[in-house]
């Protein structure tokens, strides 16, 4: 006799007999399914429960579950129809209705999807639900009555919702973008980087805005900074050479680079300098010299130069400017003073050394090819040897300093507060321990450590503000140890609740794994109790956030290096048990492609400016092709070790010392005063 199989023993026999504790195991299966990264087998374990089903509670809450999936994978028409069927049970349940609404809109029927999104607010007090789902109205409206309305609808989320804040005012942009009221949309579109500065698809409406209404300059600047943001794309590049004819004079003069007259200090530096280390200077992305072809420098003190075959070959003056330019048509290397007099030609590399311990020297107004891309061109404050490195493409600047010299300004340069002195300690004990590391296992042939983020960021001493000067000093040699090993600690700007090393900020992540749940994790706002909350209310987006991307642009990045054709929907498949994303399935008219490197993930949809990785994506449909896909977010940075936000809150509004800071974000590290480092290790 033939085996009958699990299915036909379950038609065979009611559900209600079958009993409850294999309808939790095939719930479990489904959310399993989902959680390995196979939608499509979830979708079928779902709506395979709801069929064998007997109970109203049963249908609604895994109905909940099967329609999230189906609206994330852009099966609306099906969506629509699972929800309705349970709401004949659950006719007040807000999310279907909210999800129905979602479906709706989709499949392009307005005036019903209206209605659902109106409905919501009479079914709940949840007021994350009521303004998710105005805005969603707000995007209805669009279609049925125009931008003029619709900006209405958004204008009641921009003023009432905070955590929907950027979203809103890109909206209200679009909408006055339409009416060609282009000026109402460059304001909000300003607006929507000052509440989200990691917006990339409003800096590219913003610049096609620009260009639309013949500002020049400022259409470049915009192009210029998205080049940067995202070297690859051709369009950014083509736009950025074409308007960069309307310029005149020097371009990096009408950029963000800082450009000092004369150095801050006025006089060597009196930090007593303990432990080396060689700071690559003006490193890109990846922590790669950029070759200069030209700079200026002062000095606070007498200098020498310091030819690597000859010697010594000058001595110069302090408070006066030189000029270092490659001459690329002799291929050498000159230094002019500040009579434009040759005091030093060579083809040889070349120190530039005070004569006084610790002196100060200023470079200033360095020259890069425009071709070189993610370099900060600011003017530089450094100690002592200033090492230059020559070569056909130009010179490369190292910095030979002292770990006390640049922690005050590598403390001041994180985007963080500067007040709280014991927020700052913990801070400069990490940075500490992080510059030490890279002194110990230098991960560079020619220096210990880039300038860049791609290690611990140095813009140069001008930025030590006194308060990191005195938690550099209150905290010595301190340092942070797992053992006797050093440790390599990060930092974060903003966990949003929970970091991966399991520090809680006032978490509200769901204990459970399931879509519905991670879905309505997304859409809340943070636990009033958070500790890194920001006190600022414009500035949720470090916390939670939503951003609406425009298909093309990803479609354009991808199809650089992928060719997926036309892209009809972007699905997470795979996240790790943190809730990260692991990887990514791109649909396309031409192929589908995984995608499984964070990197790339945050490239293809953002150009690299992902706030984080723990999020989710869904797309709007208009029809069969998606209008938008709407990314929502928790935290900002990797989330891993030091969150910024919660350390400072701690300290400022809980009292925390800055030991008991180190101890809550890095509880199996120690703090040890050791005025010996570890031994250097060869690569």
């Amino acid at each position: 006799m033939r085996k009958m199989t699990t299915f036909a023993v379950l038609f065979l026999f009611p559900f209600n007999i079958f009993c409850l504790e294999n309808y939790e195991k095939l719930l479990e299966d489904a959310r399993k399914s989902w959680t390995d990264g196979r939608p499509q087998d979830a979708i079928e374990a779902y709506k395979y429960i709801i069929y064998v089903s007997t109970g109203p509670g049963d249908i609604s809450a895994v109905t909940r579950e099967l329609a999230v999936l189906l609206n994330e994978s852009a099966q609306n028409a099906l969506a629509k129809i699972y929800i309705e069927k349970a709401q004949v049970a659950a006719k007040d349940d807000p999310w279907l209705e909210f999800e129905k609404g979602w479906a709706l809109l989709s499949l392009k029927k307005y005036t019903e999807a209206k209605a659902s999104f109106e409905n919501v607010p009479t079914m709940t007090a949840d007021p994350d639900l009521i303004y998710n789902s105005r805005f969603m109205q707000a995007m209805t409206e669009m279609e049925l009555a125009g931008p003029l309305k619709a900006i209405e609808n958004f204008q009641t989320v921009y003023q009432k919702y905070p955590y929907l804040l950027s979203a809103s005012s890109y909206m209200i942009a679009r909408c006055y973008d339409e009416i060609k009221k282009r000026s109402h949309a460059i304001n909000f579109l300003k607006e929507t980087l000052q509440y989200d500065e990691t917006g990339i698809q409003a800096l590219i409406t913003l610049a096609r805005t620009y260009e639309d209404v013949d500002y020049y300059i400022p259409a470049w600047q915009a192009y210029y900074t998205l080049s940067e943001l995202d070297p690859g794309n051709k369009i950014f590049e083509e736009k950025k050479n074409k308007f960069s004819k309307y310029l005149k004079g020097n371009p990096d003069n009408l950029l963000y680079w800082t450009r000092l007259g004369w150095p801050l200090h006025a006089e060597p530096l009196k930090i007593k300098g303990v432990n080396k280390i060689k700071v690559g200077l003006f490193t890109d992305g990846k922590g790669e010299r950029a070759s200069l072809t030209r700079f200026f420098f002062i000095t606070n003190s007498d200098f020498e130069i310091i030819d690597s075959k000859l010697g010594k070959t000058y001595a110069g003056k302090k408070n006066s400017q030189y000029e270092v330019a490659y001459v690329e048509k002799n291929r050498i290397f000159e230094i002019k003073d500040n009579s434009a007099s040759k005091i030093y030609t060579t083809r040889q590399n070349f120190l530039i050394k005070p004569a006084f311990e610790n002196g100060v020297l200023l470079i200033k107004s360095p020259e890069i090819k425009v071709s070189v891309k993610g370099v900060d061109r600011s003017d530089r404050e450094i100690s002592n040897e200033l090492a230059v490195k020559v070569s056909t493409e130009g010179m490369k600047l190292s910095n030979l300093t002292y770990i006390e010299h640049i922690l005050p300004s590598a403390v001041s340069a994180i985007n963080a507060p500067k007040e709280n002195q014991e927020f700052l300690k913990a801070l400069a004990v990490i940075v500490r321990t992080r510059l030490m590391k890279y002194k110990n296992y230098p991960f560079f042939t020619d220096y210990d450590i880039c300038d860049s983020k791609a290690c611990v960021e140095f813009k140069g001493l001008q930025y030590e503000s006194a308060n990191a000067l005195k938690a550099a000093e209150a905290t010595g040699t301190e340092m942070l140890y797992k053992g006797d090993t050093l440790a390599e600690p990060s930092w974060h700007a903003s966990c949003g609740g929970e970091t991966r090393r399991g520090a809680d900020d006032g978490s509200t992540k769901p204990k459970r794994a399931d879509p519905f749940s991670l879905n309505k994790w997304f859409m809340s706002a943070p636990s009033q109790k958070l500790y890194c909350l920001p006190e600022d209310s414009t500035l949720f987006s470090s916390v939670i956030w939503m951003q609406m991307l425009d298909p093309y642009w990803i479609e354009e990045r991808i199809n650089s290096e992928y060719g997926a054709g036309k892209i009809k929907n972007i699905q997470v498949l795979a996240r790790d048990d943190f809730g990260e994303v692991e990887s990514l399935l791109i649909k396309g008219s031409a192929n589908e492609i995984t995608i499984e490197d964070k990197t790339q993930i945050s490239r293809i949809l953002s150009g690299g400016t992902m706030r984080s990785m723990v999020f989710n994506i869904r797309p709007l449909m208009k029809g069969g092709s998606p209008q938008y896909f709407l990314l929502r977010g928790i935290g900002t940075g990797d989330l891993r070790d030091f969150c910024l936000a919660g350390a400072h809150s701690m300290a400022k509004n809980l009292g925390y010392k800055y030991e008991m800071i180190l101890k809550h974000y890095l509880p199996d590290l120690a703090v040890k005063d050791s005025s010996r480092p570890a031994p250097r290790k060869k690569k």
